[in-house]
């Protein structure tokens, strides 16, 4: 872009758009910033009432949030961008599912509840909930 050919009140103008608009991506960056770590706090929190209830994480969260927030809170509330693909049988630690983790088992997305998640959605329900 030549701006030789502008005047001052116009780049005066064009600077003024680009200052509001990394204004308003600083906000959004650190908006993000902050909602991972309600996240996390949520988490800290479920995973200690759970310890103390001898009950799953996922089980003291569904008594008090919708699922929505909670497969959100599973993806470390970073949104629904994580990588779905067909359910494979795990064959060991590295290639069961953990909280978070997404697959597809018999045309239907689900994701898992659980960590170390070796069983498909039709073997262990309890594991796994329907997207």
């Amino acid at each position: 872009m030549d701006f030789s050919s502008m005047s001052s009140d116009e780049l005066s103008s064009m600077v003024s758009e680009v200052q509001s608009e990394l204004d308003r991506r600083k906000q959004i960056a650190n908006d993000a910033s902050s909602l991972a770590d309600v996240s996390k706090s949520f988490t800290d929190l479920a995973q200690s009432l759970a310890t103390l209830r001898g009950v799953s994480q996922n089980e003291v969260l569904s008594q008090y949030l919708p699922s929505e927030f909670i497969d959100w809170v599973a993806l470390g509330g970073t949104g629904s961008s994580a990588k779905v693909g067909q359910w494979v049988q795990p064959t060991s630690d590295e290639t069961a599912y953990d909280t978070g983790n997404r697959a597809i088992y018999q045309g239907v997305t689900y994701i898992s509840l659980e960590d170390n998640n070796r069983y498909s959605p039709q073997a262990y329900p309890q594991g796994w909930r329907a997207l």
